[in-house]
């Protein structure tokens, strides 16, 4: 097993703008949202590869909240202190 320490895990947005032009005005037209990291994208891609993983790393607060639920949400293993 593989084990990502995350040890300042995030919240990456990916803000998807279906044109961009010189001067204009650009409005996002859809925001994805995942727990993002070294360690977190580690286990993620380790998980996509076959491979069995799990992060482990500190949270807290409602941004931590928002972190587990996320990486939750992928269905990807992990064990938050």
């Amino acid at each position: 097993m593989l084990l990502g320490v995350a040890p300042n895990p995030t919240i990456d947005h990916t803000l998807h703008v279906p044109e961009m032009s010189v001067g204009g005005v650009h409005r996002a037209r859809q925001v994805n949202r995942v727990a993002g990291g070294k360690g977190l994208n580690l286990v993620r891609a380790a998980h996509l590869l076959g491979a069995k993983a799990q992060a482990t790393g500190p949270l807290g607060g409602y941004t931590g909240k928002i972190v587990a639920d996320l990486f939750k949400a992928e269905g990807l293993a992990a064990d938050w202190y």
